[in-house]
Parts: structure tokens; sequence; C-alpha cells
């Protein structure tokens, strides 16, 4: 049993990150807190601090799904830069499905 002042913390691998596009994609799902630099960022999602370091996201136990909300807003910010760097135009016809339109 573990003492009750015990914080357990998990990591998740998600690769190298532009900088640029993850401060997008933690101000889109409403992250505050936000620090990001070329090593890595700091934010709050929901109350919870996040760490993102190496390629890896730091959170306390039990907020694994953290990381895939921000794997998510992060692709979406990706898809967005791309099409906006060669002049296309992006509609989203469901929930994370695009239409991308030279």
């Amino acid at each position: 049993m573990m003492p009750c002042d015990t914080i357990q913390l998990n990591q998740v691998e998600i690769g190298a990150m532009n900088a640029g596009l993850l401060g997008l994609a933690l101000k889109a799902i409403g992250a505050t807190s936000i620090v990001v630099t070329s090593a890595g960022a700091r934010a709050t999602i929901d109350g919870v601090d996040v760490q993102i370091r190496g390629g890896k996201l730091q959170v306390r136990e039990g907020y694994e799904h953290l990381a895939d909300r921000v794997k998510v807003a992060y692709s979406r910010q990706t898809i967005f830069h791309a099409a906006r760097s060669n002049g296309w135009k992006v509609k989203e016809t469901r929930p994370n499905v695009f239409q991308v339109i030279k």
C-alpha cells in the first residue's frame, strides 16, 4: 500500500513536436499556464499539470487520457498549418475528419 501523499506519474510517448504548433494545440484544448520552449512544454489541462519533455508527456496517474487530447489537438494544428502553407482550404466534415481543398 502506498502512502497517501505519494503521487505516481505516468509517461506517454508522443514523439518530437513543433513548439509553435504545440502551443497552438494546448490553447485549442483550453490549457492554461502554458509555457512552451524548444525543450518541451508545461501546461495545466482541466486543473491537471502536464509536462512534455523529450517527446514524452508526463501526467499524474489516472489522467493518461489527457495525452490523447494533446495528440488530437496537435494533429489538428498540423493539418491546418500544412493547408495554410500550401494555400489549401480545410473543411471538417465530421469530428476530426477533414477534407482538404486545393
